[in-house]
């Protein structure tokens, strides 16, 4: 699943990329490990995808790590899979 965030208005054509290349993931488990619980769907979907990422403008109610998916932000996303758009 991808959610379109302003954070990515610097490379509307790198986040395009992957929106129009991502699938849906469904979760089969309730998981309980975020601050707010309204942000549990997101750990969910990423264990059901098995993620290498979740990306996130909300580092803050969510955990570093969940399994072998790395939660991080746009920023430190971009920096990793493209750093020649990082100014």
């Amino acid at each position: 699943m991808c959610l379109p965030a302003r954070s990515f208005a610097f490379a509307k054509d790198f986040a395009s990329s992957f929106c129009n290349s991502s699938g849906i993931a469904a979760p089969t488990r309730r998981l309980d490990l975020a601050s707010d619980p309204d942000d549990n769907m997101f750990i969910e979907c990423a264990d059901a995808a098995r993620a290498d990422y979740l990306i996130t403008g909300n580092l803050k109610h969510f955990p570093r790590f969940w399994k072998n998916t790395k939660i991080i932000t746009s920023r430190e996303f971009v920096s990793l899979a493209a750093p020649h758009l990082i100014k």
